[in-house]
């Protein structure tokens, strides 16, 4: 065997390695798939994209959880860099599930909505919430692969640390493109089908709005990650007739 180099710190190495491991259960990556985790996240993000209302449907369930749940997910939250105590607390958490009747309902309506009894579907789930918040996951607050109710303290966390940004103090092109993304269309239809043609804007502007000054303006990385936090300041981007009728509205307007 290869011997490693002398400046190769295990103590870096193997917790990332144990980090890449869980990542791979799950989101049902093949073992024996040569992957890093900048692949994963490319993969992440792009699967986000066109899965735009699933970003929207976790972060309004995330939001709108049972008030004890929250409490739970804020003190496991204390303990992100103290594996026992975040275990512990991640036990109450599974018991709150069982024993309190808000809780129980909270989950079997998200296990139903997602069809969670498909394995396919959790591994979906869990890469939606790595495409937003990358950076909380290590290897003690790992995605759980089956019950992956259980992350959904990981998505609260990350959206408790963003902007409060009103979707009206936008200007009405930026408006335009949050509404359309929250009504099903994504990036690429925006950018190349011409969903805005003949508007005062064109589409290399487009794209600098979508990929720069959006995700500026929220101080995120991706256009994803803008559309979560939009998801959160506004909620009725969440639900789809009411963000269809905003939308409408705005293009009504922009016509007179």
């Amino acid at each position: 065997m290869k011997k490693l180099p002398d400046n190769i710190s295990l103590e870096k190495i193997l917790p990332q390695y144990d980090k890449l491991i869980n990542l791979k259960k799950a989101l049902k990556i093949n073992d024996n798939e040569e992957i890093n985790e900048l692949l994963i996240l490319e993969r992440a993000r792009e699967h986000n994209l066109k899965e735009i209302y699933l970003i929207g449907y976790l972060v309004d369930m995330v939001m709108n959880a049972p008030k004890e749940l929250k409490e739970k997910h804020n003190l496991l939250m204390n303990y992100y860099n103290s594996p026992k105590d975040y275990l512990k607390v991640l036990q109450q958490i599974k018991k709150l599930y069982k024993s309190n009747p808000k809780c129980k309902k909270y989950a079997c309506n998200i296990f139903n909505d997602l069809d969670l009894a498909y394995w396919r579907n959790c591994a979906i789930t869990n890469l939606a919430i790595y495409g937003l918040c990358p950076e909380l996951i290590t290897k003690t607050v790992s995605l759980e692969p089956k019950n992956v109710i259980l992350n959904f303290h990981i998505l609260q966390k990350w959206l408790n640390k963003q902007r409060k940004i009103n979707l009206n103090t936008l200007n009405i092109i930026e408006q335009k493109i949050i509404l359309y993304l929250a009504n099903g269309y994504n990036p690429d239809e925006l950018i190349n089908e011409r969903v805005m043609e003949g508007k005062t804007v064109d589409n290399e502007r487009i794209r600098t709005i979508l990929y720069e000054i959006l995700p500026a303006r929220c101080n995120v990385q991706s256009i994803c990650q803008v559309m979560a936090v939009m998801f959160m300041n506004n909620p009725d981007l969440c639900d789809i007739e009411k963000s269809f009728n905003m939308l409408e509205n705005l293009l009504k307007n922009e016509g007179l």
